[in-house]
């Protein structure tokens, strides 16, 4: 206990001080009160790192769940004897669910309704590489932050009361590296 005092005291100065210049916390919040000041400090150095490591790549548009979104998704094909690995794009298009914020680790949940009135869910990472683009189809007005509630709902009961989107609000990603091709003129005849 007493080398734990002895590395508290040099934090001494950061707590607040009684008359009687002895500080006004025990020595047992003062160690709570430091390993949460660095846990937080650790947290904030690796948010720091982790943005630096994603500072080139696409700005995704700010969705929100409720929304309806198209995402852009690379699946790798099977190439027969080929070393080149071949992509194909393929779009899911549903609800949004959650979204759960983070650097890293970011993802959102996107819900459709596919063949025979049957749910798929899936959950992406919204650092991926894998994909390409996110579009914003339609926004919704919804009061929660999770919408798993309409796993049970169906039909009329599933739908979400629509909201205007803001009208500089990009409504696609954008891609710093991706030059965009000329556009063609079309000929006069």
């Amino acid at each position: 206990m007493g080398k734990l005092l002895a590395r508290i005291s040099g934090f001494v100065g950061i707590f607040p001080l009684l008359s009687n210049g002895n500080t006004c916390l025990s020595p047992y919040y003062m160690l709570i009160f430091i390993l949460v000041g660095l846990r937080a400090m650790r947290n904030a150095i690796i948010t720091e790192f982790e943005d630096r490591m994603h500072l080139g790549r696409k700005i995704h548009p700010d969705f929100r769940p409720g929304d309806t979104i198209r995402v852009h998704f690379k699946i790798e094909e099977a190439s027969k004897g080929g070393a080149e690995k071949k992509y194909r794009i393929q779009m899911f298009e549903g609800v949004c669910l959650c979204y759960k914020k983070g650097a890293a680790a970011a993802s959102f949940t996107v819900r459709k309704i596919g063949a025979n009135s049957v749910g798929v869910e899936r959950i992406f990472n919204l650092r991926s590489p894998l994909i390409d683009k996110i579009d914003i189809v339609s926004g919704g007005t919804v009061r929660r932050a999770r919408l798993y509630y309409l796993r049970e709902l169906s039909g009329k009961a599933a739908r979400i009361s629509s909201r205007r989107l803001p009208a500089g609000m990009s409504l696609s990603t954008i891609d710093p590296d991706k030059k965009e091709a000329p556009k063609k003129k079309k000929k006069k005849k």
